[in-house]
């Protein structure tokens, strides 16, 4: 979802072309980089934003504030989407806030001289299967390269393993992590380097010597075992009467990433009615109302956000999607050259055009949009798909 852009980065990606014809959307809370901040990236590597996973998106980026992974052990819709997609054999991939940062350069890559174990072993190891191991990498729970593993990731999960068993959420973990590894110089990989433990008040706490370090930095001697308690309580949001418009606007992707769109619409329907004039709230409430099934209504926030900044593309944009699910292809059509006269360089929005042109037998329009799409994204596996059809409408044999 767009929310208000942050400060600007200050640095350059190390490789400006590193997401080359790859459609990106994100899920969760970025730690590092506000959503405007990781779009701009985007686009500047050569990569192109999509606003969900279906039906184009070849990469799914979790943030990792808060994390994607909640108490239950349930991921956020998009997860679950792209998952689904995945194992339909379409190709999307799944990475970390930390692997994004990797990929444009902005970070040094994990070491890979002593990795040398792959997941299946590491799997068999712990006991646990593929789509268990992803999603503790989705938390930035290790760091694998090339998609090897070394001997301190093997214990970091080993440990990561007898925390969930003693229901410790994933969630807490990391958080816990993050705490702990900054009260102690020279460690970088705590699961490997230090002994966890659950405290008698279910806090994650390190063994020190014959003390415990707490995460607020404590030191409190040990006379017996931890007890085994619940976890630690997640984060919570900031109570609502100290929230301005931004503040509901982070509470509403708050409760999406954790796939509540019901607390998820009550907060952006509060954004905007303390910013009435900012597109952002109805564009985020528009889209939870989409996913929620509510068309009618995901059509009237996408048509408000679109009249408060008649340059936003993408609100007309999913406009159209709303209007096309509600079988007023004219309308759709309407508002998908909206889109493309906002933004020109909008492969999307062509391809939609197409498609849409082709099932309203408008074989002109449905062509020239085919040729507009392929102008923009010649060598995606998407392309390959509209070259089909664009020979199909023409006559041709495209190789």
């Amino acid at each position: 979802m767009t929310q208000p852009a942050g400060q600007q980065i200050s640095g350059e990606p190390g490789h400006p072309a590193g997401l080359l014809g790859q459609r990106v959307t994100f899920t969760g809370r970025f730690a590092t980089l506000t959503r405007a901040e990781a779009e701009r990236l985007v686009d500047r590597a050569a990569g192109r934003v999509v606003s969900g996973v279906a039906p184009r998106a070849t990469m799914l980026v979790v943030g990792m504030r808060g994390w994607p992974l909640i108490d239950s052990g349930r991921v956020t819709r998009k997860i679950e989407e792209a998952e689904r997609v995945r194992a339909s054999g379409k190709p999307i991939r799944i990475v970390s806030e930390t692997q994004f940062r990797e990929m444009l350069g902005l970070d040094p890559p994990a070491k890979s001289e002593t990795k040398a174990l792959d997941a299946e072993q590491v799997c068999a190891a712990l006991g646990i299967d593929r789509r268990t191991l992803e999603r503790w990498e989705h938390c930035g729970l290790v760091r694998p390269h090339a998609g090897k593993y070394d001997f301190q990731d093997l214990v970091s999960l080993r440990t990561v393993a007898g925390l969930v068993a003693k229901s410790v959420s994933p969630v807490v973990i990391r958080k816990s992590l993050e705490a702990l590894g900054g009260l102690l110089p020279g460690i970088d990989r705590p699961l490997a380097q230090l002994n966890i433990l659950v405290s008698d008040k279910g806090e994650l706490v390190a063994e020190v010597e014959e003390a415990l370090l707490t995460q607020t930095g404590q030191l409190e001697m040990r006379f017996d075992p931890p007890a085994v308690g619940d976890a630690a309580a997640p984060f919570t949001l900031v109570p609502g009467e100290t929230r301005d418009s931004a503040g509901w606007i982070e509470a509403g992707i708050e409760h999406e990433a954790v796939g509540d769109l019901v607390e998820a619409e009550s907060a952006y329907r509060r954004a905007a009615a303390l910013a009435p004039d900012d597109p952002i709230p109805p564009f985020n409430l528009g889209n939870v109302l989409l996913a929620a099934g509510k068309l009618e209504a995901a059509a009237e926030r996408f048509a408000q956000a679109a009249a408060l900044d008649p340059r936003h593309a993408q609100a007309w944009f999913n406009l159209a999607h709303v209007q096309d699910e509600l079988r007023d292809g004219r309308s759709a059509m309407r508002y998908l050259r909206r889109a493309i006269a906002v933004n020109p360089a909008f492969a999307d929005a062509y391809f939609n055009l197409a498609e849409l042109a082709e099932r309203l037998g408008d074989k002109e329009t449905a062509a020239s949009a085919w040729d507009d799409y392929l102008r923009l994204d010649p060598a995606s596996e998407w392309s390959a798909l509209a070259r089909r059809k664009l020979g199909a409408l023409r006559g041709l044999a495209w190789a």
